[in-house]
């Protein structure tokens, strides 16, 4: 079965708010980062992508119709050119929102330290009440002017434990 939905967002923006909406509309079972929890084989697959290998999508998503947050976020565009029929969501928070929730940049694992400049380089399109937002984008032009790529995740066994 072909991803239909694939959600761009980053996590902390209405994920997983999302991945339950998506499921009661019927979009589901939709792949969340909790997924990894219950699927711990698919690290290997996340690293073959992190490493810019080939990847079997339809063996990492099988039985999946959506997918929101970390770490499919990061590889929007794979996904898009790989289910060019699946429509795009793109979530977004206030930067200044994350940024109060954490007292000082902290490392997020592998993926090195998360500034403010960083946050509000990828989420510069949110509410002005700090709540995020959703917009619909069909195109790698629409999430160009809305999301900058995440850095690559990088796996490795003992980050994903």
């Amino acid at each position: 079965m072909p991803l239909e939905v694939i959600g761009a967002g980053l996590g902390r923006t209405g994920t997983l708010s999302l991945k339950v909406a998506l499921e009661e509309l019927g979009f589901g079972p939709c792949y969340h980062m909790i997924e990894l929890f219950g699927h711990p084989e698919h690290v290997e697959l996340w690293e073959a992508a992190s490493e810019e290998k080939p990847v079997d999508w339809e063996g990492l998503f099988g039985g999946y119709r959506a997918t929101t947050d970390w770490p499919a976020c990061s590889f929007y565009r794979e996904l898009m050119q790989r289910y060019p029929d699946a429509r795009v969501i793109l979530t977004v928070r206030d930067p200044d929102f994350l940024t109060r929730r954490r007292k000082a940049p902290r490392p997020i694992r592998s993926m090195g330290t998360v500034s403010p400049e960083a946050v509000r380089s990828w989420t510069s399109s949110a509410g002005p009440s700090g709540n995020a937002t959703m917009s619909s984008c069909s195109s790698t032009e629409c999430l160009e002017r809305n999301a900058t790529r995440m850095p690559r995740p990088s796996w490795n066994r003992e980050t994903a434990r």
